[in-house]
């Protein structure tokens, strides 16, 4: 059964939820996700969002917490940004929990650039004034139903991702 959002009435235009990464252990970490959060946050568009996490220059919303606990906030949402800084054909598991949760997931720069799970390259956005055109001139319900039906056809079948790892793991085993 498809699981599609409840409905078309989602207060929350924009929720991110996580930290900014603005320092890893090393200190500087590199990633300028704190900036478009930050730009986000503070006017661009004038639209409701929610910061649930950790962040050095964003005002939040709500503490970190556990996926259960923030779920009814993701249910009333319409977008996220995906973010990943160290290795752009990296996916995180944002893009399943948004998708999950009835959120478009848009995703920044060169997020799987191999297309894994970005098949529209209209998810992708280069900049906070990117996303918020997006967001202000698109049918949040239709598109969202044009990415989900397309994520839902090509994800592999748990028999494909163990098939997968098997070979991988037999051939690591026959090498040594």
């Amino acid at each position: 059964k498809d699981e599609l959002p409840e409905n078309n009435v989602r207060p929350y235009l924009f929720t991110y939820w996580g930290t900014d990464k603005r320092n890893d252990q090393n200190g500087k970490s590199g990633d300028n996700r704190h900036e478009i959060l930050k730009q986000l946050q503070v006017g661009i568009g004038n639209y409701h969002t929610r910061f649930i996490g950790r962040f050095s220059t964003v005002k939040r919303d709500m503490k970190p917490d556990t996926m259960r606990n923030i779920m009814p906030i993701l249910n009333q949402s319409r977008y996220t940004l995906c973010f990943n800084w160290k290795d752009n054909t990296a996916t995180t598991s944002r893009y399943h929990e948004a998708l999950a949760s009835g959120i478009i997931p848009m995703v920044y720069g060169l997020y799987d650039s191999t297309g894994i799970l970005v098949k529209d390259d209209w998810q992708r956005v280069e900049s906070a004034e990117e996303l918020d055109e997006k967001i202000m001139s698109t049918d949040y319900m239709n598109k969202y139903k044009e990415i989900y039906y397309t994520y839902k056809q090509t994800l592999l079948t748990k028999d494909q991702i163990y098939d997968s790892f098997e070979s991988k793991l037999l051939r690591i085993i026959n090498e040594n």
